[in-house]
């Protein structure tokens, strides 16, 4: 039992935190069987995953009242393509004059 955990856990950590779906095709293709509801479970009591907040309400008019006040912030991660060099991007914007850095 706690082999077929650590098969799961590691099948789930090297293909990125995958959502219950793609996590149980992706161990029926490494030979696991894995019901729906045990796909669920496992990627429900992991520690990780995508954070996503629900969108800012916003009239179209920009929302910061000086340079450098209010960025926008995003993580890409390549980790998944790129087997050397960069794997991450950290991009930032400054609402107020849209420059990136």
């Amino acid at each position: 039992m706690a082999d077929r955990v650590a098969q799961l856990q590691q099948l789930y950590d090297e293909n990125a935190a995958p959502g219950a779906d793609a996590f149980r095709r992706l161990a029926a293709k490494k030979g696991l069987k894995v019901t729906d509801a045990e796909a669920r479970a496992f990627v429900a009591n992991q520690s990780r995953g995508q954070v996503f907040q629900g969108r800012l309400k916003s009239d179209g008019k920009v929302t910061a009242s000086r340079q450098n006040e209010i960025f926008q912030v995003d993580l890409i991660d390549y980790s998944k393509k790129s087997a050397e060099g960069s794997r991450y991007i950290l991009a930032v914007a400054d609402v107020f004059s849209g420059s990136f850095g």
